[in-house]
């Protein structure tokens, strides 16, 4: 192997924040691998959060919106003082980045979270279906994945939900009365 060619390129992705940092053992590089490199290798990623956003973070390039992150969590931690956990609505024009906005947020506190989660719903079927979703194996695995029902589905999700505490659930495009409804029953377990 050409370990110069090998030295270039790591160091092309370091800079374009493509590659994790170097660390000291193998055990703390393997931690640092993206799951995503995994999945497209063909391998089980190692035990770990399961992060399903849309997107990955912009990191440094996302400006601007400091204090609105800043608010939000204020918000969060204000509905109960030991623990950031409760609800809150992020409603706005379309197109000014509330999506963005909150899966900014959601990496930013990744460490403070047990699971990282997105739900389109835009509408109560929506909402159930992209629910359900999560219990798949490149998310939450569980073992009602396979259910030929998506309301089992969901249903595991939602037991997986109460019984692992922390998570971060972003549920997106709830702009209509029917998908707020289907949200508000949601948050009401």
């Amino acid at each position: 192997l050409d370990t110069f060619a090998q030295k270039t390129h790591l160091e092309r992705l370091l800079l374009a924040r493509k590659y994790p940092e170097p660390c000291d053992g193998e055990a703390d590089f393997l931690s640092k691998i993206p799951s995503d490199v995994y999945r497209h290798c063909g391998i089980q990623p190692p035990a770990e959060k399961p992060i399903h956003l849309p997107y990955p973070t912009l990191g440094t390039l996302f400006k601007g919106r400091e204090t609105f992150l800043a608010d939000l969590r204020t918000s969060l931690a204000a509905q109960h003082p030991t623990v950031i956990r409760g609800a809150q609505a992020i409603h706005g024009m379309g197109g000014v980045g509330k999506t963005r906005a909150a899966v900014e947020y959601a990496w930013a506190h990744a460490d403070d979270c047990t699971a990282l989660l997105f739900v389109t719903a835009d509408s109560p079927d929506s909402l159930l279906r992209n629910l359900a979703a999560l219990a798949g194996p490149l998310v939450l695995d569980l073992p009602e994945k396979d259910a030929p029902e998506t309301a089992i589905q969901a249903d595991a999700v939602l037991r997986w939900l109460q019984q692992h505490p922390g998570w971060f659930l972003i549920l997106d495009n709830a702009d209509d009365p029917p998908a707020q409804r289907a949200v508000a029953d949601l948050l009401k377990n």
